[in-house]
């Protein structure tokens, strides 16, 4: 586990699922020693009025296209 006090690395990774969901990859890892602490998937959606839209315009206008 991480402790207080102890310095770690966020790695993240995203994917394309369907028209409207993004799939993030995230890892955790202890600086001292490169251990994995912890893996998660995240699924998000972008919605405009209540109503599920397509990110990808979006990404594509951040340069993560």
């Amino acid at each position: 586990p991480l402790r207080s006090g102890d310095r770690f690395l966020v790695k993240l990774n995203f994917l394309r699922k369907g028209n409207v969901r993004l799939i993030f990859e995230q890892d955790i890892f202890r600086h001292s020693d490169n251990r994995l602490i912890i893996s998660a998937l995240v699924t998000g959606t972008a919605t405009k009025n209540g109503r599920p839209i397509s990110p990808f315009s979006l990404l594509s206008q951040i340069g993560l296209d």
